[in-house]
């Protein structure tokens, strides 16, 4: 905060003065810099000789004449702050609606991951420029830059990431914040992402095998965003739709009239399942829908009681699994 709050003040002098770049700054593009610099009324110097230079930033990998240029001006009384500095600057002083319009209008793949790597804005922000980002059909893990973005995504949500930094560029990484993640703003951008499988050792049936399917275990996917898989007509996302706790119960009083097995027993896992669904499952001829329902669902003593008296072993079993 300190260092933003000495930047405003440096800032608000140089209306009409020019500011020299030196070394990289690939998280500032020269679109980002051309808005800061009409932002604060300044000018972007060509090189060291282009005078009146009011403040000088220093990139990455700057080279040794420029750090000792740098050093002899800032002793001159020229002020030199570091591009993170100014990224800071910049996203806190953003205005988001003016950016992401012009990302739309004039969507620059270079600037969009040059973006979601400043760690100095929003979570929102971000969540709403990986929106832009094009895949390109492909999956995240097929090309260098899709790799790249999916690593932005996995460094700022992977929680303790400083500890498991590996994950960062792992399939696993984006897979893991796909399925914990509690952002809605990130796992609506996520759904864009084409999707990808990895290998599975569970043989569950039910343990998800690809990215959507990991987004769709989630308990935070917002109730949206089901219908946008069911419309897949990809069976195994369907019946992963069935199973989600924010499926309305509307939805699920017409789910349970679908002839797939599969859906039935997705319901059946439901864990927010409509009370009128109960003995409807509880009472199934299918064996692997009334044993996903005895697993899965609150039980009363009298329901156990029954099942018991009937010495239904398989049923039994199940309900010895129920937690």
């Amino acid at each position: 905060i300190g260092e933003i709050m000495d930047l405003v003040q440096i800032v608000d002098s140089l209306q009409g003065k020019k500011i020299l770049f030196l070394g990289q700054s690939r998280t500032m593009s020269e679109e980002d810099i051309e808005l800061f610099l009409d932002q604060v009324g300044a000018e972007k110097a060509k090189d060291e000789s282009d005078e009146p230079i009011a403040l000088i930033v220093l990139g990455r990998l700057i080279n040794p004449h420029e750090e000792a240029y740098s050093d002899e001006r800032e002793k001159a009384g020229i002020p030199v702050v570091t591009l993170e500095e100014l990224e800071k600057y910049y996203a806190s002083y953003i205005d988001p609606d003016a950016l992401l319009g012009s990302l739309t209008l004039f969507a620059n793949r270079e600037r969009i991951i040059n973006l979601l790597h400043n760690r100095a804005i929003s979570d929102d922000l971000f969540c709403d420029i990986l929106k832009l980002y094009d895949w390109e059909g492909q999956a995240p893990f097929e090309t260098d830059e899709n790799r790249d973005v999916a690593g932005t995504i996995v460094a700022r949500f992977y929680p303790d990431i400083e500890r498991n930094h590996n994950i960062q560029y792992s399939p696993v990484g984006t897979f893991l914040v796909a399925a914990q993640c509690e952002n809605a703003k990130l796992l609506e951008a996520m759904v864009l992402i084409p999707d990808y499988e990895i290998t599975q050792r569970s043989q569950d049936v039910w343990m998800p095998r690809t990215l959507h399917e990991s987004l769709l275990i989630n308990p935070h996917l917002p109730a949206s965003l089901l219908e946008h898989f069911w419309q897949t007509g990809d069976l195994r996302k369907q019946g992963f739709v069935a199973m989600h706790p924010n499926l309305p119960e509307a939805r699920q009083n017409e789910l349970v009239k679908s002839k797939e097995c599969w859906i039935h027993e997705g319901l059946a896992r439901n864990p927010n399942l409509s009370q009128n669904l109960h003995s409807e499952f509880l009472n199934s001829t299918n064996a692997v829908v009334k044993n996903a329902f005895l697993q899965s669902q609150p039980l009363s003593l009298d329901t156990i009681e029954t099942i018991i008296m009937k010495d239904d072993e398989k049923s039994l079993q199940a309900i010895g699994l129920n937690p």
